[in-house]
């Protein structure tokens, strides 16, 4: 699991290193649509290396990275605690360091008109939640966890997390780390990637909303997104099922906590 993880991050990384290579194309302002296409490209080599490398040690199945029930008000005590602590994190290293922006919603071009403010919206709050969540907490995470375990796995996620990001803001990556961290633990304490990728949405949902570099109307358009998404989280957890097959650990993602 650990060799594999490391291979597939290793194919991620490299893939999307060409991609943004590719995105630095002499068009000013770069075209919406390409510059969406390639982050569509870029979240779809992600899914294909962590849906590769798990099939080197499996058959992989959706449950195997995480798409199991979950006890839902234990779920919404971890989700409330983890973005608390984002929070209070945030709020502290903002002190330290003054405001963190990002260039995400910007590179994106969700300023370029209505069509657009609704695609990156797509993007950001509902692709993104998912694709992310899938590789990094239930194919990285669960992988390095069979041989680092808990603590180890987490940390290693998380900075991987934040480093992918880097490009959108270097102040950004230490929270963006923290936040791969509650991410991790999240997972982990509730054996399901349901509640993650609904606390990545909802974050993302407030950043599109209320981010300064956030267009105007944005809000419009995300919270609704937000909503469908954790709504959606919530129905799909209950009719997921409850443990793996056989009760025992895929070699790809960690047994339910």
């Amino acid at each position: 699991g650990f060799a594999l993880a490391l291979g597939g991050t290793l194919l991620g990384a490299i893939l999307l290193g060409v991609v943004a290579r590719v995105a630095q194309v002499p068009i000013e302002p770069s075209p919406v649509w390409l510059t969406n296409v390639l982050v569509l490209f870029q979240d779809a080599v992600l899914l294909a290396s962590a849906i590769f490398f798990a099939s080197l040690a499996a058959r992989p199945r959706l449950r195997h990275f995480g798409f199991r029930r979950t006890a839902f008000w234990a779920a919404l005590g971890w989700i409330v605690l983890g973005i608390a602590s984002f929070m209070a994190f945030s709020y502290l290293y903002g002190l330290l360091v003054g405001n963190v922006d990002q260039t995400t919603l910007d590179e994106l071009g969700a300023d370029r008109g209505p069509i657009a403010l609704v695609i990156v919206g797509l993007l950001v709050i509902t692709v993104a939640p998912i694709v992310e969540e899938v590789f990094f907490r239930g194919f990285f995470y669960g992988a390095l966890r069979s041989r680092l375990g808990v603590a180890g796995a987490a940390l290693i996620t998380a900075a991987v997390f934040g480093g992918v990001h880097a490009g959108t803001g270097v102040k950004a990556v230490p929270p963006l780390m923290f936040l791969g961290l509650v991410f991790c633990l999240l997972y982990e304490r509730t054996g399901s990637l349901f509640p993650a990728i609904a606390l990545h949405a909802l974050v993302n949902t407030t950043a599109y909303s209320v981010a300064p570099s956030a267009p105007p109307g944005s809000a419009i358009v995300a919270v609704p997104l937000g909503a469908a998404m954790i709504v959606g989280c919530i129905a799909l957890a209950r009719l997921s099922p409850s443990r793996l097959a056989g009760g025992r650990a895929s070699p790809v993602a960690p047994a339910p906590g």
